[in-house]
């Protein structure tokens, strides 16, 4: 009977001790890639806003070239921003820094672990392109192009508190537009169109932080204060391809020329998040206290991702060389964006 007893004991002590080592992350892991998901559902809202005001133009049309003689056509650089809460790439970061925590706090290695990251409640996301207009061959329909890459790697190292930050960006789009009336007179022009815009976005983020773990650590048998370094990785990326419908209607009066317009807009969507925390000790890679995840979603071209963006401004034309003030509003994201249009035309 004695020898039964033991034997419990004896298993019941090596259970829970196999327990404490070899503890569940799923709810952290759960959790940080649940924040995440919601970060680069984000990203996809906001591209198709800021890249549109990219290919605008306060003319509802630019009129035909032939018999027009020279030609007629703009061509310039257009900066936008689509005001955004940085709330949920914010919580998305806490939740990362608190499934370190948790891990580390399971795996007994220390107490006291965060990674600090902070942004203003409200910040811009800024684009900018080189964009082109040509007028139409003898029927009254113009062309706009639009395009601007960052390259891999041009843009990195940005400091977030314990973070360093990186963006790769790359967006394109073109459209067709026809003139229902070509503002003779008093009345104004009025054309209507669609196009196709592509946006890629890719954020990396990085931490490295240094800590000492409990006197009770365990290693290689071994109970101690240990000098630790957590290396913690966060990719993030957003394709959107976004087809639309617009009608815009423009009047110009001596210099200037305001102008409003509508867009509807249906996109398709790829979403993909990939990150990991390595936890080295004694420069030995802790499995226990390391984790990762990753995930890709492709959101296909349907009713559920129609919207609706209203946009207007106003045109200053000095000469040869035209000034675009943008504003728009999404109804379905609540968003609004801002953008400049600066153009040589002729």
């Amino acid at each position: 009977m004695k020898k039964i007893l033991f034997t419990i004991f004896t298993a019941a002590i090596f259970t829970s001790v196999l327990g404490a080592q070899d503890f569940d992350k799923t709810e952290s892991r759960n959790q940080i890639s649940g924040a995440l998901e919601k970060t680069t559902d984000l990203i996809s809202e906001i591209l198709p806003e800021n890249s549109s005001l990219l290919g605008t133009q306060p003319d509802a049309f630019i009129g035909k070239f032939i018999p027009s003689i020279p030609m007629h056509f703009t061509a310039g650089t257009s900066f936008s921003g689509t005001f955004i809460k940085t709330e949920t790439l914010k919580d998305a970061m806490t939740d990362l820094s608190n499934g370190i925590s948790e891990t580390l706090k399971s795996g007994n290695a220390t107490n006291d672990f965060n990674i600090s990251f902070d942004l203003p409640a409200n910040i811009p996301v800024p684009t900018a392109a080189f964009t082109f207009r040509l007028g139409g061959i003898i029927l009254p329909v113009d062309l706009g192009v639009f395009g601007v890459s960052t390259f891999n790697g041009l843009v990195k190292d940005i400091s977030f508190d314990d973070f360093k930050a990186g963006l790769d960006y790359t967006t394109i789009g073109f459209d067709l537009r026809y003139a229902i009336l070509d503002g003779t007179g008093l009345l104004p022009k009025f054309s209507v169109g669609g196009g196709y815009i592509y946006s890629n976005l890719s954020l990396d983020f990085e931490a490295n932080k240094s800590f000492t773990t409990n006197s009770t650590y365990e290693l290689n048998g071994l109970t101690s204060e240990y000098s630790a370094d957590l290396k913690s990785e966060v990719n993030l990326s957003s394709k959107t391809h976004a087809i639309f419908a617009e009608a815009q209607l423009s009047k110009k009066l001596l210099i200037f020329e305001p102008y409003i317009g509508t867009k509807l807009f249906v996109t398709k969507t790829t979403n993909e998040y990939d990150w990991k925390y390595n936890t080295f000790v004694n420069n030995s890679k802790q499995d226990d206290l390391s984790d990762s995840d990753k995930k890709s979603e492709t959101k296909d071209f349907s009713t559920d991702n129609v919207s609706t963006q209203f946009f207007g401004g106003l045109g200053i034309i000095l000469a040869k060389f035209q000034i675009a003030l943008n504003g728009a509003y999404n109804v379905k994201t609540n968003y609004w964006s801002v953008g400049l249009g600066l153009n040589f035309k002729n």
